[in-house]
């Protein structure tokens, strides 16, 4: 009975390793076809991670207001999964449209999904545009960078960073 159960665990450790080299091996064929695709959904879920943790303060913030925030959320017109991603980012940031009176508005705007290689490119862009109270002056900040996420060879996505930044303010008011 020993034998059988060790004889049967060898069987079953085997048939496993085989089964997830077979699984292993398809992987370059099917990284390829995801680069042709021209979008990733797991690479875009990496990017709205990415996106959120940069506008932290902005959800603390939001968090201890109970009123929608003011946002323009510019999204690449031709990518598919356009309205999913902006339904999950008006949720999370807690956005609505701005209207004229809004002496505050955020904006972000996300590139198309690019995959080459082993990574995947997206260029954000971040501001805040504010009214200096009593005046026409405007005051705030504009962010420009490329978010680079990187393809384990298993073709996992990993965290994204910041590729390249440029950064201005405006003159306080």
């Amino acid at each position: 009975m020993r034998f059988l159960m060790c004889a049967l665990v060898e069987v079953v450790a085997v048939s496993s390793n085989a089964a997830a080299q077979d699984a292993r091996s398809p992987q370059r064929p099917a990284l390829n076809a995801m680069e042709a695709l021209g979008t990733d959904s797991t690479a875009w879920q990496r990017v709205i991670t990415f996106e959120v943790s940069w506008h932290s303060a902005q959800l603390v913030r939001a968090a201890t207001n109970a009123a929608l925030q003011p946002w323009r959320i510019e999204l690449p017109a031709a990518e598919p999964q356009r309205a999913l991603l902006d339904e999950q980012l008006r949720r999370v940031l807690r956005a609505r449209e701005p209207v004229d009176g809004d002496s505050s508005v955020y904006a972000l705007s996300l590139g198309a999904l690019r995959i080459a290689g082993d990574s995947a490119f997206v260029k954000f862009s971040s501001s805040l545009t504010q009214q200096c109270a009593g005046s026409t002056r405007l005051t705030g900040y504009h962010n420009e960078m490329e978010i680079v996420l990187p393809r384990a060879p298993q073709g996992v996505w990993g965290v994204g960073r910041i590729g390249t930044v440029t950064h201005g303010d405006r003159m306080g008011c």
